[in-house]
């Protein structure tokens, strides 16, 4: 996910739930851009008020105020990355809604995985 973030835009955009997953995320983008040699503007955008609804047991508000964090992000970077992987059932919805490309950790790890294995692995397995 780092390594294609750096790779689509210069302006990456981390959207979070919790602010415990967005310096990670962040720092991790960095040094992707680092050994990269690209420049980027990395900037956390946390949406606390979607977590507190979730653990309240309000889903629906949970997804709708995160498209709206999904828009403003768009206005602000060229690359949109959800930093939680309870995010990813958004990105359907997310993408439909916003130009930038939007990306996540659990697409882009198994993206990685599979990529460390060859097809006939994944044939034998069934995958």
């Amino acid at each position: 996910m780092a390594i294609e973030a750096v790779e689509k835009g210069s302006k990456i955009v981390i959207l979070g739930t919790l602010e415990s997953v967005l310096v990670p995320t962040a720092e991790l983008i960095k040094a992707k851009a680092k050994e990269m040699n690209k420049a980027v503007e990395v900037e956390q955008a946390c949406c606390c008020s979607a977590f507190e609804a979730l653990i309240n047991g309000d889903p629906q508000k949970h997804d709708e105020l995160l498209i709206e964090e999904v828009k403003k992000a768009d206005d602000k970077g060229d690359v949109i990355v959800f930093g939680q992987g309870s995010m990813s059932r958004l990105i359907p919805r997310a993408r439909q809604t916003v130009s930038s490309p939007i990306l996540e950790c659990l697409e882009s790890g198994v993206k990685q995985a599979k990529g460390h294995f060859d097809n006939s692995y994944f044939e034998r397995q069934q995958i």
